[in-house]
């Protein structure tokens, strides 16, 4: 699928931006503190030596959660796509954690 239909099929509803029809993506929070937690905060392979896994707060508890337009655009476009996939060019850049849909009754 090339790009431009992908954006269209986002707008449109059909999924969500950066995801596959089948596969969705979701913001985790805290459940101490509720800031977003992304992803590379999560995996031990992406975390710094030292920092712990999970919040900055220290908890490792996260819950996934629906935030506002304002906040998903700064995590997904700024923190992830410019800064961390454009300008520091790492593999993981997406601050969302995928989620397989469930498939359809039998």
């Amino acid at each position: 699928m090339n790009i431009l239909a992908h954006v269209r099929a986002a707008l449109r509803g059909e999924h969500v931006l950066g995801a596959s029809p089948d596969v969705g993506r979701v913001f985790m929070v805290c459940y101490e503190c509720r800031r977003v937690v992304p992803a590379w905060r999560l995996v031990m392979s992406e975390a710094k030596p030292g920092t712990p896994i999970g919040c900055r707060c220290g908890s490792a508890h996260v819950k996934t959660a629906t935030i506002n337009a304002l906040a998903s655009g700064w995590w997904f476009f700024v923190r992830g796509l410019a800064w961390r996939k454009l300008v520091r060019r790492l593999k993981e850049w997406d601050p969302r954690v995928p989620v397989r849909k469930p498939s359809a009754p039998l």
